[in-house]
């Protein structure tokens, strides 16, 4: 199959980041959270992003104490500061405890629940709940596409990976003299002029 520009629509995972312990313990992800039949007594977020502040939001209404817990000094870092803290003030006025600025992460099972530990050096230095959702990202589902083996040489599964790398890269089969920068997507997915 030949084409100016190929894409393939592979859809995307969550991330499940490298904090400590998450190996001894059961953790839901943004998939898993559509299929649970129960009510979470206290569910810990970690992720102050869209994704888990919609879980955060819906859970708190359903009626689960909430707590998510963000890495950076503020909710949605990526967006203006003054719609990072109208989204905090808004989540915060309907009970979901906030903290940011989250270090030194490490997770444990404790009777009945979780703990999070979240610093080294602000107290609470820990928080435990019930249940754990890990909303820090999604990941493109191109790692096991086999592109290279397919002749598609230099194939690059990631924006992110190509500019780190400074390649020149047929990004999931964009051909090399392709001028279309790369910026800030996540990977080169249906995204067509």
């Amino acid at each position: 199959m030949t084409a100016p520009e190929i894409f393939i629509n592979t859809g995307g995972r969550p991330t499940i980041p490298a904090i400590g312990g998450l190996d001894d313990i059961e953790y839901l992800t943004s998939t898993g959270m559509m299929g649970i039949d129960f009510l979470p007594a206290h569910l810990i977020v970690i992720g102050g992003s869209y994704i888990g502040l919609e879980f955060a939001q819906m859970y708190r209404r359903f009626g689960s104490e909430v707590t998510v817990v963000e890495m950076a000094p503020r909710l949605i870092a990526r967006e203006d500061e003054e719609v990072s803290l109208a989204v905090q003030a808004i989540v915060e006025s309907e009970g979901v405890a906030v903290r940011l600025n989250a270090k030194c992460m490490q997770v444990e099972r404790r009777a009945g629940g979780i703990a999070v530990h979240v610093s080294c050096e602000q107290e609470p230095r820990e928080i435990v709940g019930s249940h754990l959702l890990l909303a820090v990202g999604r990941v493109p589902n191109t790692d096991d596409l086999g592109l290279e083996q397919a002749g598609v040489a230099g194939a690059c599964h990631a924006a992110k990976q190509c500019v780190d790398t400074g390649a020149d890269p047929v990004l999931l089969g964009r051909p090399r003299d392709s001028q279309r920068p790369v910026l800030e997507l996540q990977m080169l997915i249906g995204n067509h002029d």
